[in-house]
């Protein structure tokens, strides 16, 4: 597992493929996190999405120490650049010009 990482939370929906690439980029990552599944199909989102992301109320929201990273890709390259580290275990490239054109699971 990764250095500690401090409290790590992911919320999303099992079924939702922007949730699932979040949750793939902490395991490759091998951040340890707890996952809190949000059912989409209710209308009203959990008090926890409304106040982790109170714009949008969208999955997947990333909790770090009581701070959210909304959004799969923000998500992705947050994971990137805290838990990625100097190893080889990037998920990203390290210069901005050659992650642009190329999202790699994005």
């Amino acid at each position: 597992m990764a250095a500690t990482a401090g409290e790590v939370t992911c919320v999303a929906f099992w079924a939702n493929s922007f949730g699932m690439r979040a949750r793939i980029a902490l395991r490759e990552l091998g951040v340890a996190f707890c996952y809190v599944e949000e059912d989409l199909h209710v209308r009203e989102r959990s008090e926890l999405v409304r106040r982790m992301n109170p714009v949008h109320r969208s999955v997947p929201v990333l909790i770090h120490d009581g701070r959210p990273v909304c959004g799969s890709l923000n998500i992705l390259e947050y994971a990137d650049e805290t838990w990625g580290g100097g190893g080889a275990r990037r998920l990203l490239p390290r210069d901005p010009l050659q992650r642009g054109p190329r999202p790699l699971l994005g």
